[in-house]
């Protein structure tokens, strides 16, 4: 299942008409859109109502491991062009000065970018280098007591220079539009994968492997579970994940940075 997340209705009515979602009359608390693979949330705007919003949405239809969660909407931004899509690697909440990072393990057509999410609208956002919008970071922290942070993309549409100045519905609906086929794709496609890893299990060899370079590198839980998704997108790739193995540094002797370093590593030579 791929759930898309979408603040307001002129964003969203590109994806429904092309996918073909019907509303659901039976819900009468939330908006949602689906039809047999997707599912679409109306959430509203700001961090509190996009929060309960997904929420909402995960308690009436609970995602497995292989399904994506998609956050897509317009941002402000002084600093990129109009009408360019972004895929944030770094979300910040303003209000906490908190950060979060999607696992960001499949390739993708999109330019990357830091998201700061605000509670307000910013009418002097000139010096601000990030994109700006008001919803990622409340979905993010509901999405992941649901999903895994590779399960969870955040595409944002440049809509204005984040100076105050509004657009129209049908302004927003068009922005959108140019993006809507390329990230409908590309959504399936990361969805068609994410299945696929779940199903590709290492050998016994395979596993043994992985459990010595933890050890020997004192990989935390966390960090060990990094390591696995990188090493199924990588095998899913290429087959076999010997030869890479061998290929990366033995114990670095870096301290309790050790299995951060590794994992950096890692991440370089696979992504």
């Amino acid at each position: 299942m791929i759930y898309y997340a979408m603040a307001l209705y002129p964003e969203a009515r590109t994806f429904i008409r092309q996918m073909g979602l019907k509303k659901c009359v039976e819900e009468t608390h939330m908006q949602i859109f689906e039809n047999e693979n997707t599912s679409l949330i109306l959430t509203g705007v700001g961090e509190v109502q996009a929060a309960a919003a997904v929420s909402y949405l995960f308690a009436r239809r609970p995602p497995l491991e292989q399904d994506l969660l998609i956050n897509v909407g317009i941002c402000g931004s002084a600093q990129q062009p109009q009408g360019t899509c972004y895929l944030c690697n770094k979300i910040v909440q303003q209000t906490t000065g908190r950060t979060f990072y999607p696992d960001i393990l499949l390739r993708h057509p999109f330019e990357e970018a830091t998201l700061t999410t605000c509670p307000t609208v910013i009418k002097d956002g000139a010096r601000e280098t990030a994109l700006l919008d008001m919803e990622a970071a409340g979905i993010y922290q509901a999405g992941q007591m649901f999903l895994q942070p590779h399960q969870m993309t955040f595409l944002k549409i440049v809509s204005d220079a984040a100076d105050g100045s509004r657009l129209s519905k049908q302004q927003v609906e068009q922005l959108v539009e140019r993006h809507a086929s390329v990230i409908i794709a590309w959504s399936k496609q990361a969805q068609v994968c994410l299945a696929r890893q779940q199903s590709e299990l290492f050998s016994s060899g395979e596993y043994r492997a992985i459990e010595t370079i933890a050890a020997e590198h004192g990989l935390t839980l966390t960090q060990w579970r990094q390591m696995q998704q990188l090493l199924r997108y990588y095998k899913l790739e290429h087959g076999d994940i010997g030869a890479l193995l061998k290929e990366l540094p033995g114990r670095m002797e870096s301290g309790k940075q050790e299995g951060k370093h590794y994992l950096e590593q890692l991440r370089k030579r696979i992504l």
